[in-house]
């Protein structure tokens, strides 16, 4: 596979893993507003995106979105 473009948004209820969403976030995308990412990501960046990002968010409370616009080409 190759790069696609993905649009990540994600609400996040704790203040403390807000930001920590969002640094994280800042090392795979390109910030567009609030709390809305653009992302160039490969299958094994992706895989690994969604694991580091699964591990700050609490299920219970926070909400994430990843779209996937189709190849980056």
């Amino acid at each position: 596979m190759d790069e696609h473009i993905f649009i990540v948004a994600y609400d996040i209820s704790d203040q403390r893993r807000w930001r920590q969403v969002f640094k994280a976030m800042q090392g795979y995308g390109e910030w567009l507003q609030l709390s809305i990412f653009q992302c160039r990501l490969d299958r094994k960046r992706l895989a690994q995106f969604e694991s580091h990002l699964s591990d700050l968010v609490s299920h219970e409370e926070d909400h994430l979105m990843i779209m996937d616009l189709g190849p980056a080409d």
